[in-house]
């Protein structure tokens, strides 16, 4: 490696430690603000909603979730995996469930040829 070559990474090394440090400073100010987690205009956040839920099948807190599948945010039972109580928020909509699919079974036995008096051999 030549000079120009070690003078110009370490440029780029800079940038991008001040970059790092730039996105450090935003991710403080958002969590001071506690702007994350808003859902809909009007101050309300998905946290502060899902706070006031009761689990619908045991009686517990529920907390914030995201789902795998779609994206939709719901809130989860804190005692999941032994309670799977959910409840959708608003405006989003539960991932379809696929149909079940049909049982396999084996194909029918071929009916078996039995040579008649009028057959041509």
């Amino acid at each position: 490696m030549n000079d120009e070559q070690f003078n110009r990474l370490g440029g780029i090394l800079e940038h991008m430690s001040e970059v790092m440090e730039n996105i450090r400073e935003d991710i403080t100010q958002i969590r001071a603000q506690g702007s994350l987690g808003r859902i809909s205009a009007g101050g309300n956040t998905a946290e502060d909603k899902v706070a006031s839920m009761k689990c619908p099948t045991c009686g517990g807190a529920m907390s914030l979730r995201t789902s795998r599948k779609t994206g939709n945010s719901f809130a989860g039972c804190v005692s999941y995996p032994s309670c799977s109580g959910i409840r959708w928020l608003s405006g989003d909509v539960p991932p379809p469930r696929e149909a079940p699919r049909p049982s396999r079974q084996p194909f029918p036995p071929e009916p078996k040829f039995t040579p008649s008096d009028d057959a041509p051999f």
